[in-house]
């Protein structure tokens, strides 16, 4: 048996307490509201009552030392497991947080992948209308919307019509597969 089975063994056989000190003996007491009243006339440990001579000497200084440097430690360990709970808990806390904003962030790119497949569809239609010379009502206006969509693009529209129409056919193909 291990000696904390064998000092709650010895514990429970002994007199319950409280105990109290009357100044020359080790008594039962009892205690009523803030008071507590010794009975001094009943000793805790005289020879006719081994139960109670039995556990104190089980309990003596250094078994209570051990008790309460053992009870020190598991309150250490529970302080640390709780802190690595909480770091956990914050972690947690943060990757979800982290989740939610990627979530959002796809969410916008998804988006901005259909306005673009529409620019681009956009672009094209204005630049084909422009190569093909289909645009005489409107070609300042379609110019105004390849100068905004693709500014990029109007120097190279004005010497190369062809290879602008090719390429904007490739991006919006590209973006209507996406």
């Amino acid at each position: 048996m291990s000696k904390w089975n064998e000092l709650k063994k010895l514990a429970e056989a002994a007199t319950p307490g409280p105990w109290s000190y009357d100044g020359s003996y080790i008594c039962p007491a009892r205690v009523e509201g803030e008071t507590t009243y010794v009975e001094s006339w009943s000793a805790i440990a005289d020879s006719h009552q081994m139960e109670n001579v039995r556990f104190i000497a089980a309990a003596n200084p250094a078994t209570v030392l051990e008790l309460i440097a053992e009870n020190e430690r598991l309150k250490a360990d529970k302080n640390t497991v709780d802190c690595r709970f909480e770091v956990s808990r914050d972690t947690l806390e943060v990757i979800r947080g982290c989740l939610r904003q990627a979530e959002s962030e796809i969410d916008q790119m998804k988006a901005h992948a259909v306005e673009r497949r529409g620019v681009s569809r956009a672009l094209h239609e204005a630049v084909s209308a422009i190569y093909f010379d289909d645009s005489s009502d409107y070609e300042s206006a379609l110019w105004a919307v390849v100068r905004n969509l693709a500014p990029e693009l109007i120097e190279e529209l004005e010497s190369d019509p062809s290879a602008v129409w090719h390429k904007t056919e490739a991006l919006a193909k590209q973006e209507a597969s996406k």
